[in-house]
């Protein structure tokens, strides 16, 4: 049966991406195939202490964790909107990045998560990432530039048209690339970029406090997935349905708090 991948299933029902909504017993859909079971039961939560202190911690700024929740809800299905940007997470090691990207890619299925890594292929890479429904990079190669042509890269970004050769066989014709991509760095993709056409379609929450030894809780992640993982899903991906019809047609840029645009213009140089 082909997989629903707007579709999460729960041990008391389902959830949908297209509409943010729950539904149980004869209220599920008929004949759908939940891309992702979770043996646990949806419930959302009026207080998430664990992800409060989380995002408080590095963010001092409610609208700052509303736009990232908006960022990460637009990355849990393929893409279908025109704000045309690519979201990377921006701070040195022990900041708590990777717990965002650990939380989303838990929302998918294994199979369904693409990898943009050190050990990506220059030539055929991406014919390996075409039919994924997200991708995601802990360790971005560092020289980028070399490895992914920058015209494929800003595809990426704006839901370009790509073509992925595959070795042996005929290449894949990717006529928008809508698959989402988030990205854990401390440094832009260092393709030549004096127009600023890279860097200007890219969102960055800049993690700026290290989180103190005695302070790290390395069981954070499994309590967050066991007791408010289904809030964070809906928080996220309802304030991106929102956030869509208040400014559809606007330029990301227009609605996005002064924390994004001077974590760009700060990489930017």
């Amino acid at each position: 049966m082909k997989i629903d991948h707007d579709f999460m299933g729960f041990k008391n029902g389902v959830y949908s991406l297209k509409d943010a909504s729950f539904s149980s017993g004869d209220d599920i859909p008929k004949h759908i195939q939940v891309r992702v079971y979770y043996d646990i039961d949806w419930v959302i939560i009026d207080d998430t202490p664990l992800l409060d202190k989380y995002f408080s911690y590095q963010f001092d700024d409610a609208d700052v964790i509303e736009f990232i929740h908006f960022m990460l809800g637009r990355a849990l299905t393929k893409i279908n909107d025109k704000f045309d940007f690519m979201v990377m997470l921006v701070g040195v090691g022990g900041f708590g990045k990777s717990l965002l990207l650990n939380l989303i890619s838990y929302a998918f299925g294994p199979d369904q998560v693409g990898t943009l890594g050190n050990s990506f292929q220059d030539k055929f890479g991406l014919s390996e990432l075409a039919d994924r429904q997200i991708v995601l990079s802990e360790d971005m190669p560092r020289n980028i530039a070399k490895t992914l042509p920058k015209s494929d890269f800003l595809s990426m970004q704006s839901r370009g048209r790509i073509s992925c050769p595959v070795k042996g066989k005929t290449s894949i014709e990717v006529d928008s690339w809508d698959i989402p991509t988030l990205i854990n760095s401390n440094d832009l993709p260092n393709y030549s970029d004096t127009s600023g056409e890279i860097v200007r379609r890219i969102l960055i929450p800049h993690f700026t406090n290290v989180i103190p030894d005695e302070e790290k809780d390395n069981q954070l992640e499994k309590k967050i997935k066991a007791s408010e993982f289904a809030t964070f899903i809906h928080k996220c991906r309802s304030t991106y349905l929102r956030f869509c019809k208040e400014h559809a047609g606007q330029n990301v840029y227009t609605f996005a708090p002064q924390h994004f645009i001077d974590s760009r213009d700060m990489l930017r140089g």
